[in-house]
């Protein structure tokens, strides 16, 4: 997967007051204070030719121009709503031995934001910008708050932090070929090698060590693709969708089958097969059990996951994929079940996924949806993309 950067930024502060108008009245005012500068590893970054409007109870200007060495800069505003507005041609300079040099950049936060003013508060509202795979924030004018930056061209890129996590790819084809919706299970091909049933079981464990510093925790946005059937955890409180049944859509089961459970947790033991996510920290003490085929029944049909989630994962840790079937069988990819199945065999879109499951016949490949084996007889897979690391 190419690397891709990390979003995190600073903010801006609104520091709010009680102040005595000429002993007539009290009036409700603060302190917009904004970071014209930063530094990311050492390495200066500088807004120029930035202008900034607010409007609310008080419209306000605020130009880099106007002192461009400026450190930050400040405006009184009454309590009241704001909106926030960088305007078009704005640009990044970074500083560089022979000094400040404009840079490739782009804006990624939105834009125009919203803010309040109220007395004794503090709001934020966050800009970000991105250069050269480095992710500046500007912000805090205060010198007792602080900026979170983040330079992805000193740390580990997506791959070298996760690792084969991203991209990891399970596939299930069907073994016998009955004239039914389910079928007994060849076992887990994974980068090419088979875990068969053993003992009339199929249990799958995949540990996917995480490097980055030790104890650090960063969040990891994973793109969850394939087709499964339905599992029955138990305790539906905190399945994402409540008592909801996810509709059985092509494009992706809706709301998504999330279950957010407790490390460690067991569930309901059934003949149907589970996808888990357990993170470990770098004690190898579980610290998050995640669950991505959540439903509150069980049954002959199949949904197809399409949908992101973030969690949080551990440096010097690992997160484990688990796949475990108690009876060696699955319900085909026959959508919402019934034979025949041929003409309900769903392909999932992963043209977004980096990176890409390699093409050609199974074992080593992959193709979908028969995975080798007919229409009527698609078993089910499972493929994890990351898409975004960031240092909590």
């Amino acid at each position: 997967m190419t690397n891709r950067a990390t979003f995190v930024c600073g903010s801006f502060l609104v520091l709010c007051s009680v102040v005595a108008a000429c002993g007539e009245r009290t009036e409700q005012i603060g302190t917009l204070s904004m970071k014209l500068r930063t530094e990311v590893n050492g390495v200066s970054y500088r807004l120029r030719d930035a202008v900034f409007q607010v409007t609310g109870q008080q419209s306000a200007t605020i130009n880099t121009e106007d002192d461009p060495d400026a450190l930050s800069v400040q405006r009184t505003l009454p309590s009241g709503n704001y909106t926030i507005d960088l305007q078009d041609g704005w640009r990044l300079e970074k500083q560089f031995s022979s000094g400040f040099q404009t840079v490739a950049a782009q804006l990624v936060t939105v834009d125009p934001r919203a803010f309040s003013v109220t007395a004794g508060g503090v709001s934020n509202v966050a800009y970000g910008f991105m250069t050269d795979g480095t992710v500046i924030g500007f912000g805090d004018g205060n010198l007792e708050l602080t900026i979170n930056v983040n330079d992805t061209s000193n740390t580990l890129s997506i791959p070298a932090l996760v690792g084969n996590l991203d991209g990891r790819l399970i596939q299930m084809p069907c073994l016998d070929m009955p004239g039914s919706d389910d079928c007994a299970q060849s076992g887990a091909i994974v980068d090419g090698m088979t875990t068969a049933c053993a003992a009339g079981q199929l249990n799958v464990v995949l540990d996917h060590p995480i490097a980055g510093t030790p104890g650090t925790t960063y969040l990891a946005s994973l793109h969850f693709y394939g087709i499964v059937e339905s599992k029955n955890y138990g305790n539906n409180e905190r399945r994402e969708s409540g008592t909801t049944r996810p509709s059985n859509l092509n494009a992706g089961a809706t709301p998504p089958p999330w279950y957010v459970g407790v490390p460690g947790q067991t569930y309901l033991a059934s003949t149907a097969n589970t996808y888990e996510i357990r993170v470990f920290d770098q004690n190898n003490v579980e610290v998050g059990t995640y669950f991505a085929n959540s439903d509150t029944a069980e049954g002959h049909f199949t949904y197809v996951l399409n949908f992101v989630r973030t969690i949080p994962i551990v440096g010097g840790g690992s997160v484990r994929i688990r796949m475990f079937d108690s009876n060696c069988r699955q319900i085909k990819n026959c959508g919402t079940g019934g034979v025949p199945c041929a003409s309900k065999a769903r392909t999932v879109d992963i043209s977004g996924a980096s990176p890409q499951p390699p093409a050609g016949a199974p074992p080593a490949g992959f193709t979908q949806p028969g995975m080798g084996h007919s229409n009527e007889n698609a078993g089910q897979w499972f493929l994890v993309d990351v898409t975004n690391v960031q240092a909590q």
